[in-house]
């Protein structure tokens, strides 16, 4: 199935996950938020704290949403670097590095496919 452009995969359990259902609309659609940031910038599952304002105002929610999702171990706080984690985004989503690899091979793939259609010498097309 062709998909159009960045998505975010989630378990489809995880409102029956007892350490989701537990938390409060607002924190899950903040969580889903915050995956879906990560996701279309192909952030490996890293929030910028700048963004958050703006992440949780489109979620509805306020800091104490986030901090929720902190207590419960879905997001973590990144010591070091300024930002956000979510430690189990690579679990259900590729990481930057998979998708440029699969893209890559996505390109290679459609120009053999072109070369085929053709009729020529698809050899000098492998790495």
């Amino acid at each position: 199935m062709k998909r159009p452009g960045p998505y975010a995969c989630f378990d489809v359990g995880m409102f029956e996950d007892e350490l989701f259902a537990n938390l409060g609309a607002k924190s899950q659609l903040t969580f889903i938020k915050l995956c879906c940031y990560a996701a279309s910038e192909r952030t490996d599952g890293r929030i910028p704290t700048a963004l958050i304002p703006q992440l949780l105002a489109a979620a509805g929610a306020t800091r104490r949403a986030l901090n929720q999702l902190i207590e419960c171990g879905l997001v973590q706080k990144l010591p070091i670097t300024d930002g956000y984690y979510l430690p189990a985004y690579l679990k259900w989503n590729p990481s930057r590095e998979e998708l440029e690899r699969n893209r890559e091979n996505w390109k290679r793939r459609q120009a053999e496919k072109r070369v085929r259609e053709r009729g020529e010498n698809i050899v000098q097309l492998r790495p």
